[in-house]
């Protein structure tokens, strides 16, 4: 990740913006913050690190690609165990009148406010189809956001749409387990292969 893409880790519990901010933090060394809420939604993925994620007073381990959803009111916080691995994460704010108005134009977000009245499942796992579409989207938000590109405010807009378009349909999947589970992609079992096999030598042929 480009250093110029990075945000400088604050403190700061409430928002600027009106509608949604984004951040891509990289840290070592990082201090602990207290238990605490916000009046926001958060969307939150880990990337790197060693991590414990505590919320309503439960700790999970979080593995890379963990997505964790904080409803308003609720008390949170990351807990670092090993302060001299880089800390990597994605944090992404939206107001509650910016949710709601995303509902009211897409039925599709409505799961995503019901999986917030769920308190049984914050955290969600993702697969590496979905993992990478995440992380694609936010890299492209952070490139408008840094740059002056001609309409930057719409295609973070579509984009920001687009990654909340992502965790809505892991919201939707874990929802609904009855459904049958879609056969793999060749791409998506490439992807599994090679990250399984990363101590190894590769080669076109294996794969």
């Amino acid at each position: 990740m480009k250093k110029r893409l990075r945000s400088d880790f604050n403190r700061r519990q409430y928002m600027l913006s009106q509608d949604y901010e984004i951040y891509y933090y990289e840290d070592l060394h990082h201090m602990n913050v207290d238990p605490h809420v916000h009046t926001y939604y958060e969307f939150y993925v880990y990337l790197d690190g060693d991590v414990d994620f505590e919320i309503e007073g439960r700790r999970n381990k979080l593995i890379k690609g963990d997505c964790i959803l904080v409803p308003p009111g609720i008390e949170h916080r990351a807990f670092v165990n090993n302060a001299d691995i880089a800390y990597r994460r994605v944090i992404v704010w939206t107001s509650p009148d910016y949710m709601e108005n995303l509902i009211e134009r897409y039925e599709e977000f409505g799961c995503l406010k019901e999986h917030f009245q769920d308190s049984s499942g914050y955290l969600l796992h993702t697969d590496p189809i979905t993992f990478n579409s995440i992380w694609g989207k936010v890299v492209s938000m952070l490139e408008e956001l840094n740059g002056n590109s001609y309409g930057r405010e719409t295609a973070v807009e579509l984009k920001m749409q687009e990654m909340l378009l992502d965790i809505s349909r892991l919201v939707h999947a874990s929802s609904n387990p009855e459904h049958p589970e879609t056969e793999k992609t060749l791409y998506q079992s490439l992807l599994e292969y090679i990250d399984s096999h990363l101590d190894e030598k590769l080669t076109l042929d294996r794969l």
